[in-house]
């Protein structure tokens, strides 16, 4: 009988809140060391002795007290020693959280990415086949193998306009009528302006025919049509002249060739013979300042027609007729015929054009001997093909060298 009554205690002890927390204490005392000597070890309970008979299993005591105890005393619905438990597992909890926020963040594992198949890149020629005629970018060499586009169209009063190529003109190092600057273009302004100064009456040359500039040199190859065309783009772009570029190389032209206008358009000798007005001869073109006149087909009496009266009629109505036109003329070279020689006879301003360290000293003094000179010619010289670089800031301003 006390047997059973120590163990209801117990586990009425166990049921109480404050009796845990002291069996707790009791327990946490116990691991602590004491100087007191060891407790006395609890009294074993001997067994009831078995019965000679017949053996006889006894419940053990614990499961008969718990089913005494759920009998007399039911168990409440909250259990205060789980609520005891629960409450503090959620204490530490919080206290994990809280170690958490404050401990130093580890770096995260790296993720495996999937690899990728390659991409394959289109090939430069894959690129340039794809590419639009509008987006592909012309090539030099490419131009000047294949020359200039023919853009030529005649009308029905058989006025003939053409569109300029410029990007031929711009692969051949010629002036271009663009916003950009270049070496070349500087080079021209320098050349074009006393010429300018002399066709309006205000430089050094007091003539009737200052706006008829005659462009040659002493041997063929030196550059004499290349500057003919040069100062006439360069000249068109100037804000109060126009400029009229006629090829008088009737042996040898070249205007046509180099502009793409086709060979049998009429020019200068069919004016001559007859066998056209000089409106339809006159080639206009995109660029409203800038009209020419060819050479016209070939002529067995070129020297005849060059020395005519109705050549220095047409030059006199040609330096009359406006008053802010130039008139260039692409002349045969000197040494090699006498048909330069009869177009000195109806300019007021002569170029002679030099190649750099081609153009013999005796050359040139022979070439001024052919000329007919008179008081009120002016003569320039221009040194052409010459190797000498331009400082890339003249005159203040930048630009890259063609």
């Amino acid at each position: 009988m006390d047997l059973i009554e120590k163990a209801a205690q117990k586990l009425e002890k166990n049921l109480d809140p404050k009796a845990d927390e002291a069996s707790r204490e009791e327990s946490t005392d116990a691991h602590q060391p004491k100087v007191e000597s060891a407790a006395k070890p609890a009294p074993i309970v001997e067994p009831a002795k078995e019965a000679e008979t017949k053996p006889k299993v006894e419940t053990p005591a614990t499961s008969s007290i718990e089913k005494s105890v759920a009998e007399t005393s039911p168990m409440p619905e909250t259990n205060p020693v789980h609520d005891s438990v629960i409450d503090k597992f959620e204490q530490q909890l919080e206290e994990v959280e809280i170690t958490a926020e404050a401990a130093p963040s580890h770096p995260k594992p790296p993720v495996a990415k999937v690899p990728q198949a390659p991409v394959s890149e289109p090939t430069s020629t894959e690129a340039e086949e794809a590419k639009t005629p509008e987006d592909k970018q012309p090539d030099a060499a490419e131009l000047k193998e294949n020359g200039p586009r023919s853009n030529m169209v005649e009308d029905d009063d058989g006025i003939i306009k053409m569109t300029l190529d410029m990007d031929y003109l711009h692969a051949m190092s010629m002036v271009v009528p663009d916003d950009s600057r270049s070496k070349i273009k500087e080079e021209y302004r320098l050349i074009k302006r006393p010429l300018l100064l002399n066709a309006a009456g205000k430089g050094n040359l007091k003539s009737d025919h200052g706006n008829l500039v005659m462009v040659t040199s002493s041997n063929p190859n030196e550059g004499k049509t290349f500057t003919a065309i040069n100062l006439a783009m360069s000249i068109a772009a100037e804000r109060d002249k126009t400029v009229l570029l006629v090829d008088c190389d009737v042996i040898r032209p070249s205007v046509a060739r180099f502009f793409g206008l086709d060979p049998e358009t009429k020019g200068l000798t069919d004016y001559l013979t007859d066998k056209a007005t000089l409106n339809e001869v006159i080639v206009r073109t995109d660029f409203p300042t800038l009209r020419m006149i060819t050479s016209g087909k070939p002529h067995h009496l070129s020297n005849e027609l060059l020395a005519s009266g109705k050549m220095e009629q047409l030059m006199h109505e040609l330096s009359k007729r406006y008053s802010d036109r130039i008139i260039i003329l692409d002349s045969p070279p000197l040494l090699t015929t006498t048909e330069a020689g009869i177009l000195s006879t109806h300019v007021g301003q002569i170029v002679i054009v030099v190649e750099a360290d081609n153009t013999k000293r005796e050359e040139l003094e022979q070439s001024i001997e052919r000329l007919n000179l008179k008081d009120e010619i002016a003569i320039g010289l221009v040194l052409n093909k010459s190797q000498r670089q331009m400082d890339s800031h003249y005159y203040g301003y930048g630009y890259e060298s063609d």
